[in-house]
């Protein structure tokens, strides 16, 4: 059931952490384009940048005018994040059944490509984690230890995607001992994230929901 698993310390912390480094603070998902929750909103904004995604999508980046004396929640909200001046979002525009959604991500610094995409995918992960998908914790398939995620060292942590080599880890439930690194050389976009986190073994899904 989804919302049945809860996120321990570790996982809050380390997810919190992946979300610092990218300038990421908050996320909405609308029918409504950003634009118009911004207007509704009353918060002036400026588009500066369209970014191309690797999922084909487009971006768009907005800079944010925040005046510090707004009544008006999602401004008081931007601002409880440390943001007195100006903040950033980010339209995403997803391939819905029913049209298109809108992912809205709030970033304190104008945000680049990789960080559009880590906001993505911290998202997903964690919400993998609260459906049952994903294990915080679990025995490696392969030695059998006891290993929490957030403690797997990806086998290249000095590059950009060091932290999705960690969530196949997770995905595939391999401790950092036994993980194959030839299987990380390909990642490269969050679609491939969306594949290796819903596609996951039939015998590993049957114990989604031991911990």
């Amino acid at each position: 059931m989804e919302g049945s698993v809860l996120i321990d310390g570790s996982t809050e912390r380390h997810l919190a952490r992946l979300a610092r480094e990218s300038g990421y603070f908050q996320r909405e998902f609308n029918p409504d384009p950003t634009r118009t929750i911004l207007t509704q909103a009353g918060i002036n904004y400026v588009p500066i940048q369209d970014i191309e995604m690797d999922t084909g999508e487009i971006a768009t980046v907005y800079s944010l005018d925040l005046n510090g004396d707004s009544e008006n929640k999602l401004e008081e909200g931007l601002i409880s994040h440390g943001n007195t001046d100006e903040a950033f979002a980010t339209d995403w525009a997803v391939d819905a059944n029913h049209g298109y959604d809108h992912l809205t991500y709030y970033f304190d610094s104008p945000p680049t490509k990789n960080d559009i995409e880590k906001a993505r995918i911290v998202n997903k992960v964690k919400h993998a984690i609260e459906i049952g998908k994903l294990q915080q914790q679990f025995s490696c398939r392969s030695c059998g230890k006891r290993v929490h995620w957030t403690d797997l060292m990806p086998p290249t942590p000095e590059r950009e995607n060091g932290y999705k080599q960690q969530i196949i880890m997770l995905r595939d439930q391999q401790c950092s001992c036994c993980n194959d690194t030839d299987n990380f050389d390909h990642i490269a976009h969050p679609n491939e994230i969306d594949e290796f986190i819903q596609a996951r073994p039939a015998d590993v899904m049957a114990t989604a929901h031991e911990e």
